[in-house]
């Protein structure tokens, strides 16, 4: 029968590495299910950023979904390629929101610019010539 400390010992051993993640290769069932949750309210064609628990990040257009996870369209070079992701390789997920301002908008501004320039040289010009 083992003595009272080395089962202690035995249980401070466990408790610490489940409390530091000891596992943190077998993504836990709450990871799965929020990543699944998270990923099921995203439009698909969205572009999301991965992050994976044991590779490095990536970027890419969620393209489908089923139970047991998910594909994204990933640039590679000038070609687009499926790569499947299973939910329990997933750490979290995030939509990418564009940076850049469309290009529709900065023609509008330069229109309204256009047209003030005009507007201000004409109210000069008629200005002067009174």
């Amino acid at each position: 029968m083992m003595s009272l400390k080395v089962e202690r010992v035995i249980a401070v051993v466990l408790t610490l590495m489940l409390a530091n993640g000891w596992a943190q290769g077998h993504n836990d069932t709450g990871n799965v299910l929020a990543v699944k949750g998270e990923i099921s309210s995203i439009t698909l064609g969205t572009s999301i950023e991965v992050r994976f628990a044991k590779a490095p990040k990536i970027r890419g257009l969620l393209w489908q979904r089923d139970e047991k996870g998910f594909i994204l369209k990933v640039a590679k070079g000038a070609d687009m390629i499926e790569r499947p992701v299973a939910f329990d390789t997933v750490k979290s997920v995030k939509v990418v929101r564009p940076t850049h301002t469309p290009a529709a908008a900065w023609i509008a501004v330069g229109a309204i610019v256009t047209v003030v320039v005009i507007v201000v040289v004409i109210f000069a010009k008629i200005r002067g010539n009174s």
